[in-house]
C-alpha cells in the first residue's frame, strides 16, 4: 500500500472514531418526530402541529426543506436505534474528510499537508459534528468542490449533469444549497462568466426545483434572514466571536491567504476561487453556523492554490503517519455511543416520565433545546429549537417569560402552562433567572431532578417536593446543609448513577470539610462522567484540603481544560500554587481570576 493512500485511510479511520458518539443534538429529535410523520402518513407537513401551543397562532407555510434527512434518520433509528444514529452520524464525518482529501490529492498537494489541512478543518468546526442536516450540506459543498476541481483538468464537460444530479438530492435535504449555489456563482464570474459554469449553474438551479414547492426553495433562505427574532436569539446566528480568530478558523484563514498568494506568484491564481473563498469566510464571520460550509467548501479550493509548491518528503508523510497512528489509538472520542441509559442521561426522559406519571396538566414552558426531544416523545410542549416553523412571536413570549416576572405570568396564562422544565446554566443567563424565581415563588415546587434538568409544577398538586435542594440555584441548598443531606442521600438512592447527585453529596461533605469523605463523593462522579467540570474542581477543592497540594493542582488543570474562562478555577489555582510556594505562578493565575471577574481573586492578589 503507498504512503499516501495510507495517510489518507488513517485519517478517515481517525475523524470515524473520534466522533462515533451518541448523538447529541436536540434538534436531530425533532427531525425524528417528522420522519415518523412522514412514514406514518406518506405525507410531507407543512405546518406546525407538534407544539401545544400551535392552536394559539396561525402557523406559517413551512417550506420542509428538511423532509428527506427527516425521513432517512427515522428508518435508520427505527431499524437500529440510537447506535445506528452514532454510526450514521461518523460515517459522514468520515465520508466528508475522505472527499476533502481526495480534493486535495487531486491538485497535487502534498500527502502530509493533504491531513494537515483537512485535520485543520475538521478541527475548526468540530463544534458542528452533530447529526443534522448541515452535516449533509457540508458534504455535498465539498464533493461539489471536488467535482469543480475535476473538471478544470477535464477536456471533457461532465460539470452541468452532475450538477443537476446532486441539487435534485441536495434540496430535499437541506436549504444549504443556497451556499453551493453561491460558490458556483462566484466561480463563474471570476472566470469571467465562463459559459461552462453558466451551464452547471443554470443545472444546478433546476436541480433545486426537484421537490415539493418547487421554486420556492429559492425564497426559503431569503425569508429565514428577513427573521428579526430568530437571528438575534439563537446563538447559531450570531457572528463568530473575536477570540476564536485566534484559533482554528484564525490559522486556515492565514493558510487560505497564502495560498492565494502563492498561486498569484506562480501564474496560477484563479479569482472565481478566491471571491467563492471570500464570499464563504464574509458569511461564516456573521453566522456561526457557516463556519462548517465555509471549510467544506474552500478546503479544496486553499488546496489547488497551494497545488504542488509544498514538498513531497517522506519524513514529513513519516511524521503525519505517526500523529495518526497516535491518535487511532486513542480509540473513540465521544464517550460511550452504546449506552442503554443514554436517553435518562442526555435528554429529559426522567422528567417526561415523571410528568406521565403524575398526570401533570398544563403546556410544559421548556428549555428551548429540550423542545426536539419532547416533540418526539410526544409531550405537550410550548416551544422547540426549529424556529422555521413558527411565528416570532411565540420565540419573544418565550424570550420575555425567562427575563421579566409580568411577563412570566401573562404567558404562563396565555398558553396554560402546567409545568416548567429547565436545563442548568451559568447564574448569569436568563434560565437561571426564572429557575430562581420558580424557586422563591411560593406557588411553584421543585419535584424532580436529574442531571439534565429541573422541573417545577404548581404547589397546589400536592406532590412531593425538595425543599433543601435546588441544583438549578448557585447555591444549590438554599436552607443549608443540614436540611439537603436526607433528600441528597434519598436521591442517591434512587438514581446511584448520577453524577449531579455525586457532586451534589461531595458540595455537602466540603461544606461540612469533610474532606475524604468528598474526595470519594466527587470521584465517584467522575467515574460516571469524565467531563464533568465540577466534580474536577470540587475534588481539587477536597484534596487541598486533605493537603495533597499536586493532586490538587492536576485535578483543577483538568478542570481549566473543560472550562478555560473560570474565574474561580483560576482562583483556586491560584491558591495551591501558594501552597506549593509559588507565588509568581498564583499571581498570574489570580491576575486571570480578575479578568474574568471573580471577585475573591481580587483580596488574594493584593496580598501577593
Amino acid at each position: 500500500m503507498r504512503l499516501p493512500v495510507l495517510l489518507i485511510g488513517l485519517l478517515v479511520a481517525c475523524v470515524f472514531l473520534r466522533t462515533l458518539g451518541p448523538p447529541l443534538d436536540y434538534d436531530l429529535w425533532f427531525d425524528l418526530r417528522m420522519g415518523r410523520e412522514i412514514a406514518s402518513t406518506g405525507a410531507i407537513p407543512h405546518q406546525e402541529t407538534f407544539l401545544a401551543s400551535s392552536n394559539l397562532f396561525e402557523a406559517p407555510h413551512w417550506l420542509n426543506d428538511e423532509w428527506g434527512f427527516a425521513w432517512a434518520t427515522w428508518q435508520v433509528y427505527q431499524h437500529f436505534g440510537l447506535p445506528g444514529l452514532a454510526v450514521a452520524k461518523a460515517l459522514l464525518l468520515a465520508l466528508l474528510a475522505l472527499v476533502l482529501c481526495l480534493g486535495c490529492r487531486l491538485v497535487g498537494l502534498a500527502p502530509w499537508a493533504t491531513v494537515l489541512l483537512v485535520a485543520l478543518e475538521l478541527w475548526m468546526v468540530q463544534g458542528r459534528f452533530m447529526l443534522r442536516p448541515h452535516l449533509v450540506s457540508d458534504l455535498l459543498l465539498a464533493l461539489q468542490t471536488w467535482l469543480v476541481l475535476r473538471q478544470e483538468r477535464s477536456e471533457r464537460v461532465f460539470l452541468p449533469a452532475l450538477m443537476f444530479c446532486v441539487y435534485a438530492f441536495w434540496t430535499n435535504v437541506h436549504a444549504g444549497l443556497a451556499a453551493g449555489l453561491a460558490v458556483l456563482g462566484a466561480i463563474w464570474v471570476g472566470s469571467k462568466f465562463r459559459r461552462l459554469y453558466f451551464y452547471a449553474l443554470m443545472a444546478a438551479a433546476l436541480g433545486a426545483m426537484v421537490r415539493p414547492g418547487g421554486w420556492e426553495i429559492f425564497f426559503y433562505v431569503h425569508k429565514t434572514f428577513a427573521r428579526k427574532a430568530m437571528m438575534e436569539n439563537n446563538i447559531e446566528w450570531l457572528p463568530i466571536p473575536l477570540e476564536s480568530w485566534l484559533g482554528p478558523p484564525g490559522l486556515f484563514v492565514l493558510i487560505m491567504l497564502g495560498g492565494f498568494v502563492v498561486a498569484w506568484r506562480q501564474g496560477r491564481f484563479r479569482p472565481g476561487h478566491l471571491l467563492a473563498c471570500l464570499g464563504m469566510l464574509f458569511t461564516a464571520a456573521r453566522h456561526i453556523r457557516a463556519v462548517g460550509e465555509f471549510g467544506s467548501a474552500t478546503t479544496g479550493l486553499v488546496a489547488n492554490a497551494w497545488g504542488t509548491s509544498l514538498p513531497d518528503r517522506k519524513p514529513l508523510n513519516l511524521v503525519a503517519l505517526i500523529a495518526l497512528l497516535g491518535v487511532l489509538l486513542l480509540g473513540p472520542g465521544e464517550g460511550d455511543w452504546n449506552r442503554r441509559d443514554i436517553p435518562r442521561r442526555l435528554y429529559p426522559e426522567g422528567a417526561l416520565e415523571f410528568l406521565r406519571a403524575h398526570r401533570v396538566p398544563g403546556t410544559v414552558f421548556n428549555s428551548y433545546h429540550l423542545g426536539g426531544y419532547l416533540v418526539f416523545r410526544e409531550a405537550p410542549v410550548m416551544i422547540h429549537g426549529m424556529t422555521s416553523t413558527f411565528p416570532d412571536s411565540l420565540m419573544q413570549d418565550y424570550l420575555d417569560a425567562l427575563q421579566d416576572p409580568v411577563r412570566q405570568e401573562e404567558v404562563a396564562s396565555k398558553y396554560s402552562i402546567g409545568a416548567y422544565l429547565l436545563h442548568y446554566t451559568d447564574p448569569s443567563e436568563a434560565h437561571s433567572w426564572l429557575a430562581g424565581r420558580l424557586a422563591r415563588d411560593p406557588l411553584w415546587s421543585l419535584v424532580y431532578f436529574d442531571d439534565v434538568a429541573v422541573l417545577y409544577v404548581p404547589s397546589s398538586l400536592g406532590l412531593p417536593a425538595y425543599r433543601g435542594v435546588n441544583p438549578a440555584l448557585a447555591d444549590p441548598f438554599p436552607q443549608g446543609p443540614q436540611a439537603a443531606r436526607a433528600e441528597v442521600e434519598a436521591k442517591l438512592g434512587d438514581d446511584p448513577g448520577s453524577p449531579l447527585t455525586w457532586w451534589l453529596l461531595g458540595q455537602l461533605e466540603g461544606r461540612e470539610r469533610r474532606w475524604q469523605e468528598a474526595l470519594e463523593a466527587y470521584t465517584r462522579a467522575l467515574e460516571l462522567d469524565r467531563s464533568d467540570f465540577g466534580a474536577y474542581l470540587g475534588r481539587g477543592q477536597a484534596r487541598l484540603g486533605l493537603g495533597d497540594a499536586g493532586g490538587a493542582l492536576s485535578d483543577l488543570k483538568q478542570a481549566l481544560a473543560l472550562r478555560p474562562n473560570s474565574g474561580v478555577a483560576h482562583y483556586n489555582l491560584a491558591v495551591v500554587y501558594l501552597n506549593l510556594n509559588k507565588p509568581i505562578d498564583a499571581r498570574r493565575e489570580a491576575e486571570k481570576a480578575v479578568r474574568l471577574r471573580f471577585e475573591p481573586a481580587q483580596r488574594l492578589l493584593e496580598r501577593l
